[in-house]
This record gives structure tokens, sequence and C-alpha cells, in this order.
């Protein structure tokens, strides 16, 4: 009875679901209409949890143009690893324009 119920056990655990983070990315520039609320980061949770990251308008043509995606990069990157270090790998990516902004969806699973 031990040995039905050990294999049945393993094989529930074989049906679940994996643990889930999608990453959401908002990036707008101010030389094509965008503005400072269409640049962020949202990001669903295995729990369903939505956290929002506020990343900088990238200013083209402007001295700070470098320094601004330098920021936002390092943002997306600090992200990635967070859930990275929690066991989680990227199994794959998206990205389309919605009007100005570029949005690129990360999806990570465990």
């Amino acid at each position: 009875m031990f040995f039905h119920l050990a294999n049945f056990t393993r094989a529930q655990d074989s049906l679940r679901s994996p643990e889930t983070v999608i990453v959401r990315i908002f990036e707008g520039y101010s030389g094509v209409g965008a503005d400072e609320s269409d640049c962020f980061i949202i990001t669903t949770t295995p729990e369903g949890n939505n956290e929002r990251k506020e990343l900088e308008l990238v200013h083209i043509g402007t001295k700070g143009t470098y320094q601004q995606m330098l920021h936002n990069q390092t943002k997306i990157k600090t992200e990635i690893t967070r859930w990275n270090n929690q066991g989680f790998s990227v199994k794959g990516s998206t990205q389309i324009l919605i009007g100005v902004i570029a949005v690129t969806t990360i999806i990570l699973e465990k």
C-alpha cells in the first residue's frame, strides 16, 4: 500500500503547474510622445500579487539619454536577478509596441 501511495504522490507532484513570475516592462521615450507615467515594471509574483517599480523616461537626444538608459537597464536586471536568486529561470520573452510604448514581457518559472 505504501508503494502505491508514494507513486500517487509523485504523480500528483508532476501534474502541478510550475511556479511562475511575470515581469512586464513598459519603456517610453520622450522624443516620440511618451511621458513619465508610461515607464515602469510590473511584476506578478507566484502568489498573484502585483508589484510596480518606476523607470525613468528616456529623453532622446539629450546629454542624459545614456544615463537614463543605464538606470533603467540596471533596474530591469535587478528585478530578473531577484527571481533568479530564488530559483526561477527565464522561460521566454516577447516585445511589442503599444503606441509609443515598448512593452517587454519576461516569463520566469521554477
